[in-house]
Order: C-alpha cells, then structure tokens, then sequence
C-alpha cells in the first residue's frame, strides 16, 4: 500500500560504499511518477566507512511525484556498484 510522506521532512539512512561505486535514491508514487535521482556520490560523506545520510524530501515535494501516495523508495546500484543500506527512517 502506498504511503503519505507530506509530513516527513527528511529521509535518514546509513550508508557504506566502498569509492568508485556509483548509485541513486529515488522516490516512485503509486502513480509510477519518480522524483529526481539522488546521486550517492553527493550525499556520501565518507567511502570505505559507514555514513550517516540526511535527504532533504521539501526539495523532491515539487516535482510531479505525489508525495501523499509514495510506493518505493529505491536504492539502486550501478558501476560495480559494491555498498548496503541500513537504519532507513523518515522524520
């Protein structure tokens, strides 16, 4: 079922990724609209280390996707992408 994240301001999660790997999250509504991609390497502080990550979500609310019917949040992988996800929350 999908999800109203209208009152959620930001997505939490810890990161590890080893460097060179590349990857994005992104937001899809029940709709099959997407928000932008997120790219890893902008959100990462640290390669090689766990890393704590704090995506703004006021910044994907005016894009096409509807916030109030949010179906997946994907993590998704690519160039050898080598890294995991752990503690996702929203606040």
């Amino acid at each position: 079922e999908p999800s109203d994240l209208s009152g959620f301001t930001s997505l939490c999660f810890t990161i590890y990724m080893e460097e060179g790997s590349g990857g994005v999250v992104r937001l899809e509504d029940s709709s099959g609209n997407e928000s932008e991609d997120i790219l890893f390497s902008d959100i990462v502080k640290e390669f090689n280390d766990e890393s704590p990550v704090e995506i703004d979500l006021h910044r994907l609310k005016g894009s096409n996707i509807d916030m109030e019917n949010i179906k997946l949040i994907k993590f998704i992988g690519y160039k050898g992408a080598a890294f995991y996800i752990s503690e996702v929350c929203l606040q």
